[in-house]
């Protein structure tokens, strides 16, 4: 009987050692992710109807969203009652799984693959806005369309990514899901003229 006591034990701490580690590593994922999409509010906290949200430069060997579906997802819950979507490329340039827009002249073009349609099928470079990621995961909106885009003089004229940025504090769903208070974040000017950090205050 002791014996059988003594493998009952066993086999409950290691089920609860393994649950603690499993719990550990969807926490440490879930706060990859949930960094980048707080950094993404606070540089625009809402947006203008119909704006594609495209970050850049993203680590591929340790990306902290995992894939496309997770990103648009994200900002759909960010920016409720808006029209809204997001995909992310990586540092060398290539997009990421379920990354199915292509850029073709000036637009952004869904290709009609992957399992969940983006809400924006069709998206002007004018209703864009381009998010880089540097080495440390510090997030900013880049004035300019990267070289990686390989558009024209004329195309990349036509952004202007702090036209698709509206005023006003995040949605209530926004700030519970994904802000923290006291936490500090890069942030920026609606004029794109200086960079800042913001505490989250509520």
């Amino acid at each position: 009987m002791v014996f059988g006591l003594a493998c009952g034990a066993c086999i409950v701490f290691q089920g609860a050692t393994t649950a603690l580690k499993r719990s550990v590593v969807f926490h440490n994922h879930w706060e990859g992710h949930r960094q980048v999409i707080a950094q993404v509010i606070h540089l625009a906290p809402q947006l203008q109807p119909d704006t594609l949200v495209v970050l850049v430069q993203m680590p591929k060997s340790a990306d902290p969203i995992g894939h496309n579906l997770w990103f648009d997802f994200a900002l759909r819950l960010s920016y409720p009652r808006t029209a809204v979507t997001g995909v992310y490329f990586y540092e060398d340039g290539t997009p990421a799984p379920g990354n199915f827009m292509q850029l073709q002249g000036d637009r952004w073009v869904w290709d009609r693959m992957g399992p969940c349609p983006p809400l924006l099928r069709e998206v002007s470079i004018r209703n864009t806005i381009v998010i880089a990621s540097d080495p440390t995961g510090r997030l900013t909106i880049l004035d300019q369309l990267p070289p990686s885009f390989k558009v024209d003089t004329g195309v990349a004229e036509l952004y202007h990514p702090y036209h698709q940025i509206r005023t006003g504090p995040p949605a209530a769903q926004a700030r519970r899901r994904y802000l923290r208070r006291g936490e500090v974040v890069p942030s920026r000017d609606l004029d794109g003229a200086s960079s800042h950090e913001n505490t989250v205050k509520s």
